[in-house]
Formats: structure tokens, sequence, C-alpha cells
């Protein structure tokens, strides 16, 4: 359940044409700033990862599609436009990709309300995830969706990623139909659950969250 952290274009560090032999200092700079923004979203400095998201996407704009931490960074700071185009690049070239459609469909919750951005709610195909096609089932299915009570009965029963995950995911849900006070109970039960602090990129996700909403 572990969500990939760091974006497969950069695992490799494929060479650009410009630098054959991959040694450049452009390559390695970039593959820097993503690291360093990664960690300093961890940190709560969300405007600072934002800086150093888009200074690598500028200097290797093939980088666009794949950053998701960049769209994260940006709903944090409330360009949810933008977070939301993030997010859809993510999917056109990754349309298998549930947790991006599920943070598109946030963002423009965020712009539209939740009725007009289930109008606009990308289709995804071949989601291997159980438990993320339980929550995009959610999203799409809207209001009181029995899905919720399933999705609680995972963060209740089990532990580790799955509950770690539901709870997230309902906190999510909840303040995208505007109930700040379940919004608040699971976000802060995922906070404070040990997975949060597994190193997962998520975990820091459910922190910054509770930060910027103040629910301590």
């Amino acid at each position: 359940m572990r969500r990939r952290d760091f974006p497969p274009v950069l695992q490799a560090l494929v060479p650009t044409q410009e630098s054959p032999t991959g040694q450049d200092d452009v390559n390695v700079g970039v593959e820097q700033l993503v690291r360093r923004g990664m960690s300093r979203f961890a940190e709560g400095r969300v405007q600072d990862s934002l800086k150093d998201f888009n200074t690598a996407m500028e200097r290797r704009p093939s980088l666009s599609p794949f950053l998701w931490q960049r769209g994260i960074s940006l709903y944090y700071v409330g360009d949810y436009a933008e977070a939301a185009a993030q997010f859809r690049r993510d999917v056109s070239v990754n349309p298998s990709d549930t947790e991006e459609a599920i943070w598109a469909f946030l963002s423009e919750s965020r712009l539209y309300g939740t009725d007009k951005a289930r109008e606009s709610l990308l289709t995804i195909n071949g989601e291997r995830r159980p438990l993320l096609q339980l929550v995009y089932e959610s999203l799409r299915d809207g209001g009181d969706s029995p899905r919720l009570d399933q999705l609680k009965r995972i963060a209740d029963t089990q532990r580790g990623g799955a509950s770690f995950y539901a709870s997230l995911y309902l906190g999510l849900l909840y303040e995208a139909m505007g109930d700040v006070g379940e919004s608040r109970r699971w976000i802060v039960r995922a906070a404070e659950s040990p997975y949060a602090s597994s190193g997962d990129y998520m975990g820091a996700v459910a922190k910054v969250h509770r930060m910027a909403r103040g629910w301590w």
C-alpha cells in the first residue's frame, strides 16, 4: 500500500541529450531539488518545497507529468487550480493512478464544490489496490456512500498502512463534503498513527494537513 515516493523519471536519472554520460550538474541538481522539496514538505515547509519542485520542473520540463508531490504542495498552499492541473497531467501518463484522480477531485471540489467536481471526475482503469478503489468509489457515489462505512471498518479493524490510508482518506473526503468534525477526527487519527512516521510520503501529508488546519 506504500505510496511510491520518488518520480520514476528520476529514479534512473536517464542522461539527457546534452549530457550523454549523465554526469552533468543539471541532472544531479534536479534530483537533489526533488529530494529536498520532499524533505521540506515533511518538515512542514510547504512553500519552500513548492519552490524546489517548481525549479526542478523548470530545469527539466519532462518531469511535469510525474511530479505529484508538487500537486500536493500546491494543494496546501491553496493553489487548487494548478494542483488539479498537476494531478490531471499525472493521470494522463498513468491512467491507472487512482490516487492522483482522487487528489484532482479534492482540488476541484475546493474550487467548484463536490457536485461539480464529481462531474469531471477522472476515469481510472486498472487500479489494483482495493482500498484506493473503495475511496474512489466513495467520492464517485457522493453524499453518505455506504462505502464510507467500509472505510471506517478498515480503519478500525486493520493495522499499519491499511488503517492509516483509510483514516487519511476518510478525513480528506469528509473535508470535501464540509464535515469539519469528522474530517478532524480521521485526520488526527491518521497523523498520530505509527504508520505516519514510517517514511511513507503520505504520512507527511497527514501531519501537514493537521498542522495546516491547526487540529491539535
